[in-house]
């Protein structure tokens, strides 16, 4: 399901750290991958949903991410809590996302996206 949302604490943090002012209330849109309870685990920028990757191999060597620290890529294995899911974009190599800055609080989250703009390919 895809979501808007304002960034969590951890992606401003790291925005600065590479010179790009976030504003606090600037919407993103991702896709949640998991839910509460679900286990996630990310393993050099593979994601894995109770075991299962869900994106493709190599994301991580393509990522225009991969500037930021390794240890921001490695994730171990947690339960998501109740007030907590992972997001990623639709494209995981382009995108900064849950496996970069962690899981995404129920209170960030400001709706879902209505229409799509582009790209056209995909409409």
């Amino acid at each position: 399901e895809m979501i808007m949302f304002y960034p969590p604490n951890r992606l401003i943090e790291i925005e600065r750290a590479q010179g790009v002012i976030v504003p606090s209330k600037q919407a993103f849109v991702k896709r949640i991958v998991a839910i509460p309870g679900d286990r996630v685990e990310v393993l050099k920028g593979i994601a894995y949903v109770n075991g299962q990757p869900i994106e493709e191999a190599g994301a991580r060597e393509k990522s225009i991410a991969a500037s930021l620290p390794t240890e921001s890529w490695t994730i171990p294995e947690i339960v998501l809590d109740s007030n907590s899911v992972f997001v990623l974009g639709d494209n995981p190599a382009r995108s900064v996302d849950s496996r970069c800055w962690g899981t995404l609080p129920l209170k960030n989250i400001i709706g879902r996206p209505i229409y799509r703009i582009g790209p056209f390919s995909r409409l």
